[in-house]
């Protein structure tokens, strides 16, 4: 129980924390623009990192903006850390089986919450130790369980393997602070201690009772 409540004060926190650091973003001022890299936004322009300043008489035109083209980098950046993989494609392995592996763990989280809330609408996910042969059942349960499965093998293995090159590369070593071996090290911590209750619990009927709290 005290688990639980400590997951949903973290789950909170992280978001009234995260609204905060948005709204403070939003209420900055502009900052300087320094043409020193491509602006996506720029309609037309972003490919090479022009702007509107390249008009004349630039103050008197409309400024043209790509909302799609400005989404379309963030996205790529968020979604597979393009930068990384077009500068340090070594690395890039690593690093996104970490980040890949958070983002289904993510959706597993989202899963175990709609078979949660698919068992109080009356539709148990399992019967027993075998799964309900009702279609959305056996979808929510197989789509459970591989995002769950997949999520936490990428996140102990990008973990893991990042903490490791860390200590063993050593132009890593100088720029890899104390702080960073820690985070890696909780992260794979966390998740193989998750892989190991789950053995105990592999069809997440526990993880599921849980949800319904």
């Amino acid at each position: 129980m005290l688990l639980v409540i400590f997951i949903y004060i973290t789950v909170l926190s992280f978001i009234i924390f995260t609204l905060v650091k948005v709204w403070k973003y939003a209420t900055m001022p502009m900052h300087s623009r320094w043409e020193l890299y491509p602006v996506p936004k720029e309609a037309g322009r972003g490919e090479y990192g022009g702007s509107y300043y390249e008009e004349t008489l630039w103050w008197e035109k409309p400024r043209k903006i790509s909302l799609v083209g400005e989404l379309k980098e963030m996205l790529k950046e968020m979604l597979f850390i393009k930068n990384l993989f077009n500068n340090q494609r070594p690395l890039w392995w690593l690093s996104y089986a970490l980040h890949l592996g958070i983002y289904l763990l993510g959706a597993w989280a989202i899963l175990l919450f709609v078979g949660a809330i698919t068992e109080l609408a009356g539709l148990p996910i399992t019967v027993g130790s075998t799964v309900n042969a009702h279609w959305w059942a056996v979808l929510i349960h197989y789509l459970t369980l591989c995002t769950g499965a997949l999520g936490a093998i990428l996140v102990a293995f990008g973990s893991g393997s990042l903490f490791c090159k860390r200590i063993f590369d050593a132009s890593l070593q100088r720029y890899t602070s104390p702080q960073e071996y820690f985070n890696l090290l909780l992260i794979f911590s966390v998740v193989a201690t998750g892989i190991l209750i789950w053995t105990g619990d592999p069809l997440f009927i526990l993880a599921r009772e849980r949800m319904r709290l």
